[in-house]
């Protein structure tokens, strides 16, 4: 039983297998799951492309992945950009490789193929130098690792294919244009590439150039293409160094641009036979079709290895057809000419010893265009050399060139012993040697073909030492050019010589010295012009130190080559300038640059269009300097003189950093007339300048991203100009000008600009100005200050207009605010007052007490409609007016053509006589010419209608309300009027005033649109008295002319000239001038009376005054009909009627014999005994009919009844005798026959019921 108690004994089961099994799935799974993440094109995208853009400094993507990582990999839409904003440097749309992993982990690169489709490259290159290619350049620096030797690299590609991909390379410029050349349709394929292998490579594409492309691509008219192919074969070491090659390289122009069209089908071969010990064939071709243009070939033993060999060179014969092909767009046709070139090139000791010998030769040289042709031209060059690196020199063991032109040698030159040249600057007692070339008599006229308008005969010596081993060079040149003739625009050179001769020497190759330089032109053996130098030049450090001194000698220069409306009798010029260029200390100093010198011109006489100088003299020094773009003027300052008298000083200061800002002073001290007047005089005509002076003090800066400013003060002194006709001041004037401003991009602000004048020691005036522009907004202000303008400076400019009068005192005062807003509002406001005006007139008579005037303006602009909100004129005010008038309106201005506006002038009374007076009584008070009675000549006559005036006006109301106005003796009261123009149509209506208490109303409708114009125009008036009139506007006349005038007219026509009244003319008038007292003085009204005062002696006749005067009548169908013409005075009374038959010209319109009936007093006519006996109570006693008027309307005259007159003056006579013979019966005085014409004891005046206007 006790065993029943005993623990249970359990078997341990071995649990290990199962685990092992559950690991081992669980790392395979993992493993497997690892893979499928690894190889996801997202993993791809999000780890590993990352990675690559930051190692290559670019965001590269793609948009899809297929990657298995032991064999192959499939990329679809790569895109490579250097820069988020930049466009895409590369885009493939497919990039496949297959290659295997394992050989690459094991040191062998093995890659079975690689395939790139549709891929683009696109280099972009700004114009600053940068270029989206930079940030895939920017490379850390490489650490520093050890190097071993190694085995050389295992390669095995099977096939690397590029298809239909595009290379393309943009540089754009700052104009806006982009240069553009690219490889279009690239196929590629490379095969069988390895270690000891032998591969293949073929190219073909399509290559496209365009130096003038823009945005939208290629110009169609500048485009180069050209095809690209290649076929090689390449066998590889197995090093992977080269072990030969062979195939050829061909390119074959297909599209060429206008310009280069005569090189279309140009095509060039290089082909290549080349093994490690010999170049079997290296040659280029170049041909046009099947002509070939040139060829060049190398070929000879060459252990590339080693780098030694032999090789010959052989350039065969270039002839007409290839140099044509270069010189035929010129023109230029080569003809027999050939050049060929042969050279054996021996390179040994590993190649640090280089030897060429060779010669070039130009066989039957000569160039014809057109109808010149140049002679034909041998020369040859022969040569021998030899370049040792090791040691550093170089040696010429013969060097020769020859050259004769039509058999005769003209060109000579070679070394007088081979020389050794060295390189490194040790001389180690090289012996010295020399070349020396001579040109001599050599015709430039000969070759007009090629030099055009050139000719000068040349001969030329160069010798040509090498010393201290041939660290040293001494160069002396000589020339001299004979019988030069050229042709220099407009101007022929004739009979001219130049010599030059220079002495130089050059150390080491890097240092130059100039000892002597001269050179002289001339001209039938008068020096024109000299130049002097010397100076030294480090080639390596590029500092230099530089004198040179030029002389001109001005008349001489000008004969050579004269300047249109130029003439220069005497004249010369002589510069001197010292140029250094100084390295500084530091490298990032740079080069320090400085030219000082002077220039002086003396004796100056000359005439250039009106100008006129005579010994004229400039001194002229300056001292600057520059580092990098930093430039520094010390001192430029000069002095000028004229036939001995000093002229002015000037000197001025500035400085230009590398940031470009720049900064200016410019000093003027007594520029005066001395040198002002020949510049001044043609622009003052008549005038002459007396004297003047200027001085200034300015200060200029410039900053291309800041406030740039403008600041200074310039005086002008003594200004005097004599005036013959006395219009100018003859005291002197003075003026301070006073400107401080600033700029910068499209914004300038004047600060201030004041001007103060002074005439002679007084003030004269002064005017401030303050503004701002912005330019690209287009908006601006000003503000124009006048202050003081007074009787000082207005008498200066005015006196010859004051005659005998004498301005006293004058105050004129301003202030204008502007505003421009091109597309807001533009406004002017602001006020001008013209206060204290009086002028003194020795006559007395101009007003007494001082006058004044100010005009007050509120007005804008906008949208091209000006506005006036309130423009008022105020003058002073006068016991009769305040003399206020307000103008209120608008004008549209939208179509200049075809404006539109409505103006309103008003005023409650204005009183012009203290004005009127000022401008009217300096002629009152002239002697007034006698009046004689010779007749008035007349201009001929016209009968052509005035041109239709277009008014640019499409409907504009003008309006006018006047309360009161007064001008002397008229006043006129309650005055409106309205005028409506539409387009060339003037309509007036009303037009009423009161006018000195008579009722003036008219209305005007005329058309200016037409020849001639077309109008209708009324005009009624009741008893307006005239003496007011006369006594304001002809005080001369004053009491001569009395009585009062009612006149009723109504006219309509079409036309002004004769012809056009005779078919157009209507209308009536009726006038009537009672209660007159005129007196007559018309010459022309004398002759109608002069014949009865003569027959009866009756002088009183003219000298006593008019007083009526009533006409009435009407016209139509081509006349004008007189019904009544009536003169009456206290003398006589005349009566007339009759018709005008117009004529084609109205002044020669006749008066057809119309009748007069003269009458006069019947107490002078009983003086003279031509009163009836009988009894009569008529006031007035009737003449004989013997007057009749006659003439034209241009010019009346009286027809006389001589009959009448001789039958009058005898029965005078009789009546005479019978007063004193009683016995004898007295005969009665009866008038013969006459025309009916209204009696003169009882006469018909017709009725003046005048109507109103309307």
């Amino acid at each position: 039983m006790s065993n029943e108690w005993d623990a249970p004994i359990f078997k341990r089961k071995r649990r290990w297998p199962r685990r092992l099994f559950w690991m081992g799935g669980s790392a395979f799974v993992l493993l497997l799951v690892l893979y499928f993440v690894v190889t996801s094109a997202w993993f791809f995208k999000g780890s590993v492309l990352p990675r690559i853009s930051a190692a290559a400094n670019a965001d590269i993507t793609v948009r899809d992945a297929s990657i298995s990582p032991f064999r192959a990999v499939v990329l679809r839409g790569v895109n490579v950009q250097s820069r988020s904003d930049a466009p895409p440097l590369a885009t493939i749309a497919a990039l496949s490789a297959r290659y295997s992993l394992f050989d690459i982990i094991g040191g062998n690169i093995n890659v079975t193929e690689v395939n790139i489709s549709d891929a683009v490259i696109e280099w972009i290159e700004n114009a600053d130098g940068t270029s989206n290619l930079d940030p895939l350049l920017q490379r850390p620096e490489p650490q520093p690792q050890e190097t071993k030797e190694s085995k050389p690299l295992q390669l095995a590609l099977g096939k690397l294919q590029i298809t239909n991909a595009k290379i393309r390379r943009i540089k754009l410029r700052n104009d806006g244009s982009r240069e553009i050349a690219e490889l279009v349709g690239l196929n590629l394929s490379v095969a069988n590439v390895g270690n000891g292998k032998s591969g293949t490579l073929t190219l073909a594409s399509e290559a496209r150039f365009d130096d003038r492309a823009t945005a939208s691509g290629f110009s169609a008219t500048n485009l180069l293409q050209a095809d690209l192919g290649s076929s090689f074969t390449f066998t590889l070491g197995s090093d992977l160094k080269p072990q030969g090659l062979s195939g050829d390289v061909s390119l074959e122009l297909t599209q060429v641009p206008a310009a280069l069209r005569d090189y279309a089908g140009v095509g060039t071969t290089l082909r290549c036979e080349v093994t490690p010990t010999d170049v079997e064939q290296l040659s280029l071709v170049i041909k046009k079709k099947a002509a070939t243009l040139a060829s060049i070939s190398v070929r000879g033993p060459f252990e590339l290895a080693r780098q030694e060999g032999r090789l010959k060179l052989d350039l065969t014969r270039i002839d007409r057809t290839a140099l044509n092909l270069i010189g035929g767009k010129l023109g230029f046709d080569f003809g027999n000419t050939s050049i060929s070139a042969t050279q054996e090139i021996v390179l040994a000791d590993g190649g640090r010893t280089v030897s060429a010998a060779g010669k070039l030769s130009v066989n039957q040289f000569s160039v014809a265009r057109g109808s010149n042709a140049s002679p034909s031209i041998e020369l040859q060059l022969d040569y021998d050399a030899a370049l040792s690196r090791a040691d550093q020199k170089a040696q010429v063991k013969q060097l020769s060139l020859n050259a004769s032109q039509n058999g005769v040698s003209f060109l000579q030159g070679a070394l007088t012993q081979p020389t050794t040249i060295s390189l490194g600057g040790a001389s180690n007692s090289v012996a010295e040697s020399g070349f020396r070339m001579s040109v001599t008599n050599f015709n430039l006229a000969d070759w007009k073909a090629l030099l055009g308008d050139y000719a000068a005969i040349v001969n030329l010596n160069l010798d040509l030492a090498t010393k201290d081993g041939g660290s040293k060079l001494d160069i002396n040149l000589a020339a001299d050019l004979a019988n030069v003739a050229a042709v220099l625009g407009s101007n022929r050179i004739a009979d001219a010589a130049v010599t030059f001769t220079t002495k130089a020497t050059v150390e080491q190759f890097t240092k130059a010295h100039i000892a002597e330089w001269h050179g002289t032109l001339s001209q039938r053996g008068q020096r024109v012009l000299s130049t002097t130098a010397s100076g030294d030049y480090n080639i390596a450090t590029h500092e230099a130190d530089v004198q040179t001194r030029v002389e001109l000698m001005i008349p001489e220069a000008l004969r050579l080559a004269p300047v249109p409306d130029v003439q220069v009798s005497s004249g010369n010029l002589a510069l001197n300038a010292h140029l250094g260029q100084k390295r500084g200390a530091s490298p990032k100093d740079g080069l320090s640059k400085t030219i000082a010198g002077d220039l002086q011109l003396t004796n100056l006489s000359a005439q250039a269009r009106g100008y006129v100088l005579d010994a004229f003299q400039l001194d002229l020094n300056w001292d600057g300097s520059m580092q990098g773009k930093s430039v520094e003027m010390k001192t430029l300052a000069g002095r000028v003189n004229r036939k001995g008298q000093f002229g002015g000083a000037f000197d001025a200061s500035g400085h230009l950093d590398e940031a470009g800002s720049v900064s200016a002073t410019v000093n003027l001290s007594n520029v005066n007339e001395a040198v002002l007047a020949p510049f001044l005089q043609p622009l003052l005509g008549d005038k002459t300048m007396r004297s003047l002076s200027i001085s200034a003090n300015t200060r200029a800066t410039y900053l291309p991203s800041g406030d740039s400013s403008l600041a200074g003060v310039i005086q002008l002194t003594n200004v005097l100009t004599d005036d013959p006709k006395g219009q100018l001041p003859k005291t002197p004037l003075a003026a301070d000008v006073k400107l401080d401003g600033s700029f910068r991009t499209n914004f300038i602000a004047v600060r201030e600009f004041a001007t103060k004048v002074r005439v002679g020691d007084l003030p004269g005036c002064a005017f401030t100005t303050t503004g701002e522009f912005d330019s690209a907004q287009k908006i601006g202000r000003a503000t124009v200050t006048i202050t003081d303008l007074n009787e000082n400076a207005v008498r200066a400019f005015a006196g010859s207009a004051l005659g005998d009068t004498t301005l006293k005192s004058i105050g004129v005062t301003a202030e204008l605010n502007l505003a421009y807003a091109a597309a807001g509002e533009s406004s002017v406001r602001g006020q001008i007052a013209v206060k204290n005006l009086q002028v003194i007139d020795p006559a007395g008579g101009l007003p007494a007490e001082p006058v004044s005037a100010s005009l007050q303006l509120d007005g804008s602009l906008a949208k091209h409609v000006a506005t006036i909100r309130a423009l008022q004129l105020q003058l002073s005010p006068t016991t009769r007016a305040n003399n206020l008038l307000s103008m209120t309106g608008r004008v549209d201005m939208a179509r200049s053509n075809a404006l539109e506006g409505d103006v309103f002038l008003s005023a409650e009374s204005l009183d012009m006589t203290p004005f009127y007076d000022m401008f009217a009584n300096r002629q009152v008070n002239q002697t007034i010419p006698a009046t004689t009675n010779a007749p008035v000549a007349r201009g001929p006559s016209t009968n052509t209608e005035p041109a239709a005036i277009v008014l640019p006006i499409q409907h504009f109301n003008l309006r006018c309300s006047v309360n009161r106005l007064y001008l002397r003796e008229v006043i006129v009261r309650d005055w409106n009027t309205r005028v409506n123009v539409q387009g060339s149509r003037v309509n007036m209506k009303p037009f009423e005033l009161v006018l000195n208490g008579a009722a003036v109303r008219a209305n005007a409708d005329v058309n200016l649109g037409v020849p001639g114009y077309d109008y209708s125009v009324a005009w009624n008036s009741e008893r307006i008295p005239i003496e007011p009139i006369i006594n304001s506007f002809a005080p001369h006349e004053r009491g001569k002319v009395k009585g009062d005038l009612l006149a009723d007219v109504q006219v309509k026509g079409a036309g002004v000239t004769g012809r056009s009244l005779q078919k157009n003319l209507t209308g009536q008038f009726a006038a009537q001038f009672t209660n007159a007292n005129i007196e007559i003085t018309s010459p022309r009204a004398k002759t109608f009376l002069r014949p009865i005062v003569l027959l009866l002696n009756t002088p009183e006749l003219l000298h006593s005054p008019v007083n009526a005067i009533t006409t009435a009548g009407q016209m139509t169908g081509g006349t004008i009909a007189v019904r009544q013409l009536l003169i009456e005075s206290d003398t006589f009374r005349a009566t007339t009627a009759g018709t005008v038959r117009l004529a084609d010209i109205f002044d020669e319109s006749p008066l057809d014999g119309w009748p007069m009936r003269l009458a006069i007093r019947r107490s002078l006519a009983e003086r003279v005994q031509l009163a009836p006996r009988e009894t009569s109570s008529s006031a007035y006693v009737d003449l004989p009919d013997f007057i009749r008027v006659g003439g034209t309307v241009g010019a009346p005259a009286p027809l006389l009844d001589k009959t009448a007159l001789a039958r009058t003056a005898l029965g005078q006579a009789k009546d005479k005798v019978k007063d004193k013979l009683p016995s004898l019966q007295k005969p009665s005085l009866k008038s013969p026959a006459t025309p009916s014409v209204p009696s003169v004891n009882a006469p018909s005046v017709p009725s003046l019921n005048l109507p109103v206007v309307r």
